[in-house]
């Protein structure tokens, strides 16, 4: 059991208004004094109370000329989660998929190292080692990124960024690389299959499967263990540069996602295998050994128990969130 000590006086989220910023401001409210959100709300929900908990700036990091490099000042942490994760989007969008991803990440490693922050914690992304060989599988760390799309490249060129200036600087930087999260106040923009397939099923609609369902396998890992992970990163002693995967250390596939949907629901779902889309992968999961060995992460919420929490919320969520969700 990881013993929480440490206190924050002042934590700045930038991206903070999205599902997993929402997770980890309720994780970091009982250790952190004051909490400031810097969010441009493209694609955060504005109805979560968690956002009246904090000081939100709405802004966007690529205007050099906002309000939101202020924020900086006095902070003993700061975790960088803003980002465009729609691959398809980075795909058509490749120009504002970098300017946000890239030179937005740029952007904050500058203003953090004007501001004396001595700590950055970095949202990245399993995707930064693109299509892996079955013959890798699991991925670790020692696995080269080879970036299979533009949201994937301008992730890792993130990485680069923050992690040089650690180098540079002197501040200490993690940088998370996490598998396929999933959770409650997803955002509607970018859903992952287990909330997707969930409401599907539960509408009793077709659910579109791009590749065939048994060769399609993610690391799905739940957005409690996620700040979980960011709160260990927080908590950790150690200096320096580093970089770890964060998932559940198992892979499932989409058929088999799908049976644990039809078990928690009793319903048989409905669907359609379509062909893959560009920059798609097919298989990745990986193994989280050194984030054990740096901040004692540990997978806690199986598959299984996740898909009964995301029905719990589903039926007890306002239906005005639930609205949110289109399904075409």
């Amino acid at each position: 059991m990881v013993e929480f000590n440490k206190r924050f006086s002042k934590v700045v989220i930038v991206g903070g208004a999205g599902f997993v910023g929402r997770e980890i401001i309720v994780q970091f409210q009982p250790i952190a004094d004051n909490i400031v959100v810097i969010d441009n709300m493209r694609t955060g929900l504005r109805n979560k109370k968690e956002l009246e908990l904090v000081e939100l700036i709405e802004n966007d990091i690529r205007d050099l000329g906002g309000d939101w490099p202020r924020a900086f000042r006095g902070a003993d942490l700061v975790i960088h989660l803003a980002a465009n994760i729609d691959t398809p989007w980075s795909v058509k969008y490749m120009n504002d998929d970098f300017s946000l991803n890239a030179l937005g990440t740029k952007n904050i490693v500058n203003a953090c190292v004007a501001a004396s922050v001595p700590k950055i914690l970095y949202a990245s992304s399993a995707a930064v080692y693109g299509a892996v060989t079955e013959d890798k599988l699991p991925i670790t760390e020692n696995i080269y990124p080879e970036p299979a799309s533009p949201y994937a490249k301008t992730k890792f060129q993130g990485e680069i960024e923050v992690l040089a200036g650690a180098r540079t600087y002197g501040y200490t930087a993690h940088c998370l690389r996490m598998f396929n999260i999933y959770g409650p106040w997803e955002s509607p923009v970018t859903l992952d299959e287990v909330l997707l397939y969930t409401l599907y099923v539960l509408k009793n609609q077709e659910i579109s499967i791009f590749g065939e369902p048994s060769n399609q396998v993610r690391d799905y890992v739940s957005v409690s263990d996620i700040a979980r992970a960011y709160v260990l990163a927080a908590q950790s002693e150690k200096q320096g540069a580093f970089f770890y995967n964060i998932g559940s250390g198992k892979g499932t596939n989409f058929a088999e996602l799908l049976s644990i949907i039809e078990n928690v629901t009793g319903i048989i779902p409905q669907t359609k295998i379509l062909p893959l889309r560009p920059g798609e992968l097919t298989k990745s999961w990986g193994i989280y050994e050194r984030a054990k060995e740096i901040i004692q992460y540990e997978h806690q919420v199986n598959i299984e128990e996740g898909v009964k929490q995301m029905v719990d919320w589903i039926k007890n969520a306002p239906q005005e969130v639930l609205n949110l969700y289109k399904l075409s």
